[in-house]
């Protein structure tokens, strides 16, 4: 009774300034906000179903000023039943992938680093053309334009669990719309060679089953929008 008293809680909170036009992702979820982001709690696979975000100029210099400073940790906004240990990850062959990552946010940095935050990424994906995903949006963040992040796992029914506790994605994707301008999607496999392709948000809430940005309209998450290519690795 107590836990569900607690997801009550957190599904409850709201902070509408971290997504576009306000409107959260439509999926069911205990949403938690954070000083700079906040996450959609699956606790059937024991992370977040989505990761949101407002990249500015602002936020970009203040996470370039803020050394990497966090130490991976159990999400105590969570009831304690639904609590990841980063143990789970231990030997798995896995990373533990920031959804949001801790490169795009300043002081808040170590909030970043909780697991209810993270999903299981191959290496190969996490240290390369994944990191080179959020560094290109961090600089087109840069150049003074007002970037909506919304990143999460694709996990298939089925899913194997680490530790019984943490499904591992198929692939992991983030939502992009860049205000005023338009919207796309990256889409990466979470395998050892990863490929990643841009999709037009639409065809991604397709894929997923639900809309990460329902904030904008269809017809602008239906037309394709170049975004900047990774930093590093390749697409």
């Amino acid at each position: 009774m107590i836990a569900l008293m607690l997801a009550a809680a957190l599904t409850s909170q709201s902070c509408p300034q971290l997504f576009a036009n306000g409107v959260a992702p439509t999926v069911p979820a205990e949403e938690v906000c954070y000083t700079g982001f906040a996450i959609g709690y699956d606790a059937a696979w024991g992370e977040s179903a989505w990761s949101a975000e407002v990249l500015t100029t602002s936020s970009v210099q203040a996470g370039e000023a803020t050394k990497r400073n966090g130490n991976f940790h159990v999400c105590a906004e969570l009831p304690k039943a639904e609590r990841i240990s980063p143990r789970f990850y231990a030997k798995s062959g896995y990373d533990l992938g920031h959804m949001t990552p801790a490169g795009d946010r300043g002081a808040d940095k170590p909030q970043t680093f909780g697991t209810c935050n993270m999903a299981p990424q191959r290496p190969n994906l996490n240290r390369k053309v994944w990191a080179g995903i959020e560094a290109s949006l961090r600089n087109l963040a840069a150049t003074g334009a007002t970037v909506y992040v919304v990143t999460g796992p694709e996990v298939s029914p089925g899913a194997s669990m680490l530790g019984g506790r943490v499904a591992v994605p198929l692939k992991t994707w983030k939502a992009v719309y860049v205000a005023g301008r338009g919207a796309e999607a990256w889409d990466c496999t979470n395998t050892d060679t990863p490929i990643c392709v841009q999709e037009p948000v639409s065809a991604l809430a397709a894929e997923i089953g639900f809309d990460p940005l329902p904030g904008i309209a269809h017809s602008i998450e239906s037309t394709a929008f170049a975004l900047p290519p990774p930093t590093k690795g390749t697409p």
